[in-house]
């Protein structure tokens, strides 16, 4: 694992079944390199069938599904230019 590259807070407002009004979520997005994990290696196998593994081009990001809602926007701009004090971002 590498750099802390931000941290951000999604608050949302879970299915209408949930007795909760709202949570909050925090996402820790650091950077990372593996010599056996990058393009066009095969990915790993999800232990849930709900979720997805895909190569996706970091300009095409945006394009994708990709959850929590908004952080497929943040992830460009960590990697540009990461925060140097303020690693924390709000929704």
């Amino acid at each position: 694992m590498g750099d802390l590259l931000g941290i951000y807070e999604h608050s949302f407002t879970p299915e209408k079944t949930s007795k909760i009004c709202h949570t909050h979520e925090y996402n820790f997005i650091f950077s990372a390199t593996s010599s056996k994990l990058s393009p066009p290696s095969p990915l790993p196998e999800p232990e849930k069938e709900s979720v997805r593994f895909k190569w996706v081009l970091l300009k095409d990001l945006q394009k994708h599904t990709l959850y929590p809602d908004g952080i497929s926007a943040l992830i460009p701009q960590f990697l540009k230019a990461p925060p140097k004090n303020d690693y924390f971002l709000a929704k």
